[in-house]
């Protein structure tokens, strides 16, 4: 029986080379430990991270305390803010092996809540 990440580490590369034909367009790459929800847009052509952004920062910005599935819609808005002023309006998102629900879904929903295309 394999453990929870030899799955997810099967289904990251299954991902990767799904998304290696999309070389021209940024990715938003999501990683979520136990207590915070991290993005990163990544352009595949020269092959660098151009912003990074966690929920720690949008939790520490934020008035009130707001639950992780929250913190990580507030996380997809602020990186689709950023995205919009570069001039991105279309990117690929790499949800990195994790299931698409929970925290995952929650910035890909915040990325086009914002009017960015996945």
């Amino acid at each position: 029986m394999k453990t929870v990440l030899e799955r997810r580490l099967r289904r990251k590369l299954r991902i990767k080379r799904r998304l290696a034909s999309n070389i021209n367009t940024p990715q938003v790459i999501v990683f979520k430990s136990n207590k915070y929800t991290y993005a990163q847009v990544y352009d595949p052509k020269s092959q660098k991270v151009l912003f990074g952004l966690s929920s720690k920062t949008v939790l520490k910005n934020s008035q009130i305390l707001l639950p992780k599935t929250q913190a990580a819609f507030e996380t997809g808005k602020r990186l689709a803010e950023w995205l919009s002023q570069k001039g991105l309006s279309k990117v690929v998102f790499n949800r990195n092996g994790f299931k698409y629900h929970g925290r995952v879904k929650a910035v890909c929903e915040g990325l086009r809540a914002s009017g960015i295309a996945v």
